[in-house]
């Protein structure tokens, strides 16, 4: 992701994880660095935007029109550089 943080991307993660600090400590482990949305189990956005596992990505480009989810890794990079195109 440090790759795009100046480009016209965004990263959001909705967790539906029950347990706040279990969700916290394993953002910090993984080093996420993009926002992440703690919806809780069947919050309105996890309900709104059919989260039914934890964690859930969401490529936006820039209208706010999602654009891929679920993706990580080299998988996520490419969706990205075609966002970006």
């Amino acid at each position: 992701m440090e790759n795009f943080e100046k480009q016209p991307v965004t990263v959001i993660e909705i967790s539906c994880n029950t347990k706040l600090q279990e969700t916290l400590a394993q953002l910090e482990k993984d080093k996420i660095t993009w926002p992440v949305i703690f919806d809780g189990n069947h919050g309105p956005i996890a309900e709104a935007w059919l989260v039914n596992h934890w964690t859930t990505t969401f490529l936006l480009d820039r209208q706010g029109i999602i654009r891929a989810r679920d993706l990580r890794g080299a998988e996520l990079a490419r969706a990205i550089e075609a966002a970006l195109h």
